[in-house]
């Protein structure tokens, strides 16, 4: 068997066990990721060496903040090149210096979030169900929803998000979609969807 086929087959009783927060694997290497030191975990499973790292628990949180305002700025682009004929926007200063500030259209790795919660990080743009949207996780676009709903579809979503400044004004687009987070059982993805309120923006 795989590294890959047999990380497949342990990883939802893995999962299952109290402590165990995350099953990966690096090359030929087992990773188990747990709460604490103190597991039951073998340092080889099937001829795999297993590696065990501490997370510390890890839980979905969604806190209520006293947002304050910054100073900000858009952001100059240029288009200039192209990826498989689309074009792509590159940004003339580095995204990662200016991430919490407004920038338009908005790329991967910059601050936005629901309007109430913090701050999170816009993924990637992409077309899913039919329309250009924006992928980040639920805990930042829509607000941690779990089967009981903190955030609806078409809610607004600002870039940046609210702990770096964001506000009214920054609304770039509205939830389209997300894939609520299971507090009592095991969750294969933090995933959810906005869609730009104008084309440009994305």
């Amino acid at each position: 068997m795989s590294i890959i086929g047999l990380r497949k087959a342990i990883e939802p009783s893995l999962l299952r066990q109290p402590g165990v927060t995350g099953v990966g694997n690096v090359g030929n290497v087992l990773r188990i990721y747990v709460e604490g030191t103190d597991t039951n975990i073998p340092s080889e499973i099937n001829g795999f060496p297993v590696e065990v790292f501490k997370t510390g628990p890890i839980v979905a949180l969604v806190h209520e903040i006293d947002y304050s305002t910054t100073d900000h700025y858009h952001m100059p682009y240029d288009e200039d090149v192209s990826l498989m004929g689309t074009p792509w926007i590159v940004p003339q200063k580095s995204v990662e210096a200016l991430r919490t500030s407004v920038v338009r259209p908005v790329p991967g790795g910059v601050s936005i979030g629901h309007p109430t919660i913090t701050a999170g990080t816009h993924g990637v743009s992409l077309r899913f169900l039919g329309i250009n949207a924006g992928l980040s996780n639920n805990h930042v676009l829509a607000a941690g929803s779990t089967f009981r709903t903190r955030a609806n579809i078409g809610d607004p979503i600002y870039q940046p998000g609210p702990h770096d400044g964001g506000k009214e004004v920054d609304q770039v687009g509205t939830l389209a979609w997300y894939n609520p987070i299971d507090l009592q059982g095991s969750n294969l993805i933090d995933a959810a969807l906005w869609e730009p309120t104008t084309p440009d923006l994305m």
